[in-house]
């Protein structure tokens, strides 16, 4: 099983970078390789949300579809990801959104396996760079999305 993980600090609440990992049908607009999503089977209960979602990637060589369950929890704020069918064996990755001094400490795990040794060989050297963009794209859309919404005040 192969690992990747990243922490990071936003000027965000955790609440908005939580909305904004859990928001799967927009994936398209704002990360690179996501070429079209789709999310059903809503449902949700206090402090809970799960749905399915379906991502079709595109990366270098490679293009393919897969799906997972969502689960979204306002405590701990968590979105986890599990794998339902797709190009891997497995597929877990979970994000933790804690607050931080001016905004949100992102804590984000991704474990993976490849169902095809040779598609393996081809994507583990560019996987790293791929959650990097992918974490990059999150916080891009951060600033797009909450910035534009929250003006700074104007000085007297």
């Amino acid at each position: 099983m192969n690992r990747f993980e990243a922490v990071e600090i936003v000027a965000f609440a955790p609440q908005q970078m939580q909305a904004l990992v859990a928001d799967v049908a927009a994936y398209p607009r704002f990360i690179p390789f996501v070429k079209a999503a789709r999310v059903w089977n809503r449902r949700s209960s206090e402090g809970r949300t799960g749905f399915m979602g379906e991502l079709v990637v595109g990366f270098q060589a490679f293009r393919g579809n897969f799906a997972t369950t969502v689960e979204v929890l306002d405590s701990p704020c968590t979105v986890t990801t599990r794998l339902v069918r797709g190009p891997f064996r497995a597929l877990e990755c979970q994000w933790q959104f804690s607050p931080a001094v001016d905004g949100c400490l992102i804590n984000v795990t991704l474990d993976f396996e490849f169902s095809e040794p040779f598609l393996a060989s081809l994507l583990r050297s560019s996987m790293d760079r791929a959650v990097a963009r992918l974490v990059r794209a999150f916080t891009d859309e951060a600033e797009r999305r909450y910035r534009s919404a929250d003006p700074s005040p104007s000085s007297p």
